[in-house]
C-alpha cells in the first residue's frame, strides 16, 4: 500500500514538475520570440518611415527646384 501511495506521489510530483518545466520553458520562448517580432517589427517600421521621410524630402526639395 504505502509503495503505491509512493508511486502515486512520484507520478503526481513528476507530472507537476514537467508541467512546470513546460510552463517556464514556453515563457522563455514565447519572450524571446516576442523580442525577436519587436524587433523585426522595429526594423521594418524603421525602413518604412525613412523610406517615406525620403519620399517627402525628395517632393518638397522638387517643388523647391
Amino acid at each position: 500500500m504505502r509503495f503505491r501511495l509512493r508511486l502515486k506521489l512520484q507520478l503526481w510530483l513528476g507530472l507537476r514538475l514537467r508541467f512546470r518545466l513546460r510552463l517556464k520553458l514556453q515563457f522563455w520562448f514565447g519572450l524571446r520570440l516576442r523580442f525577436r517580432l519587436r524587433l523585426k517589427l522595429q526594423l521594418w517600421l524603421g525602413l518604412r518611415l525613412r523610406f517615406l521621410l525620403r519620399l517627402e524630402l525628395q517632393f518638397r526639395f522638387g517643388l523647391r527646384l
